[in-house]
């Protein structure tokens, strides 16, 4: 069993500062297979928009998740679109998002077609 996932003090100061004013953040690590990645499901207060970032340490992900929250509230719809990890890369289908489940994002079309798994 993999040691529980942790952040930095930094990145856990940053993260509750965020949350503590209303954005809704949910974060983890995976594994495409290739690399190991940590990565936020961001919602920022007043918008509808869910955004994706990922990177390769809590810090910086924590630093794009402020820079996305950040961001003009009326460019998150379109942004949102170009998320990293919002599409498959193989079949360009929308995929799903469990963040407690064996694959956190999934391809729609074909549940073995992208493994973005809990790390």
């Amino acid at each position: 069993m993999p040691p529980p996932v942790r952040l930095t003090d930094r990145a856990t100061r940053t993260l509750d500062g965020l949350r503590a004013s209303g954005h809704s953040v949910a974060w983890g690590r995976g594994s495409d297979g290739r690399t190991n990645f940590y990565w936020a499901r961001i919602t920022p207060n007043r918008t509808s928009a869910i955004r994706v970032a990922k990177a390769p340490d809590g810090d910086s992900l924590m630093d794009k998740v402020t820079m996305i929250i950040g961001e003009d509230p009326a460019t998150h719809l379109i942004a949102g679109f170009a998320d990293p990890l919002r599409f498959c890369p193989r079949c360009n289908t929308e995929t799903s998002f469990d963040e407690d489940g064996p694959v956190v994002f999934a391809c729609a079309a074909d549940q073995a077609h992208l493994t973005v798994r809990p790390y």
